[in-house]
Formats: C-alpha cells, sequence, structure tokens
C-alpha cells in the first residue's frame, strides 16, 4: 500500500508566503508562530464570517459583532487605540496574539488597503483581518504582518 504524505500546506496555502525574519529565534520557530498566528486569525474570521449582522449600516454592524464576539467568550477591546491616527474597529486577543478586526461595510480598495498599512507597522499589531460586505482581494501579508479577508454576507448564506 502506498504511503500519502499530506502537509500542511495543503490546508493553510497562505504558509509559503509568510516571512520567516519576523521573530527571532530559527526558522521553525517562525513556522511555528506563523502557522499559530494563522490558526488563531482563522478562528475569528470562521466565527465573523458565520454570523449574521446588518450590512448597511457599518456602526450597527459594529455593535452587533461586538455583542456576538463577547457573547462567544472573545477577549475584546473595541476602537483601541494604536496612535491617534489609528483607531481599528476591534483588537482581539486569541492564543497569546493581538489581532485588528476591521470592519467595512463598503469601502474603497486603495482606502482600506493605506488603512489597514498603517496598522501593519505597529509592533503590537500581530495580525489583521478584514470583514467587509464588499468583496476585496487583500495580501496574504501587508508590510509582513498576516492579513486575512472575512466575508459579512457569508453569514446570510446559510
Amino acid at each position: 500500500m502506498p504511503v500519502v504524505k499530506v502537509y500542511l500546506n495543503d490546508y493553510l496555502p497562505w504558509l509559503p508566503h509568510m516571512p520567516t525574519h519576523s521573530v527571532v529565534g530559527t526558522a521553525i520557530d517562525n513556522d511555528e508562530r506563523i502557522t499559530a498566528l494563522r490558526l488563531a486569525m482563522s478562528k475569528i474570521v470562521r466565527f465573523c464570517s458565520s454570523q449574521r449582522v446588518a450590512m448597511k449600516d457599518e456602526k450597527v454592524a459594529q455593535a452587533q459583532m461586538e455583542t456576538l464576539l463577547l457573547g462567544a467568550g472573545f477577549d475584546i477591546k473595541r476602537e483601541h487605540r494604536l496612535s491617534a491616527q489609528d483607531i481599528p474597529d476591534f483588537l482581539i486577543s486569541e492564543s497569546g496574539f493581538s489581532i485588528v478586526l476591521e470592519m467595512k461595510t463598503r469601502c474603497q480598495r486603495m482606502k482600506i488597503l493605506r488603512q489597514l498599512e498603517r496598522y501593519s507597522k505597529h509592533q503590537s499589531v500581530d495580525g489583521i483581518i478584514l470583514l467587509s460586505a464588499t468583496a476585496i482581494a487583500i495580501p496574504p501579508q501587508i508590510s509582513d504582518t498576516p492579513a486575512i479577508f472575512a466575508s459579512m454576507g457569508r453569514g446570510w448564506l446559510r
């Protein structure tokens, strides 16, 4: 009987795109950290994208998501100030990582990418999730910070 090898990259295709220089230590240490971070981000994405929130009003959607996240036991800070200019909708602590969750009901691609770029430059930010009602392609990392898009409309499809 032939042996079938299954690699982690088969299930986590973003791994090859991740930097190996962001944490002091061996590449294996970095790979393990990045994998743990991506898994933490995926947990948040799965939860958020399965919820039904108001997609027409961003502030209402944020308030609804705050209630849902707290109800599910997530450790969140609403509108946490990274700097005078940078205030993401949520900063979520998950598995020892600080992950920004930015919600957009309507957005201009370049404007949101510039905003996410600013967030990525803060050392306190380990990962970025964009939860949007508008489909938008974002790179798997922004300034060496892992990034994921999540659909706000997916919850309405179940």
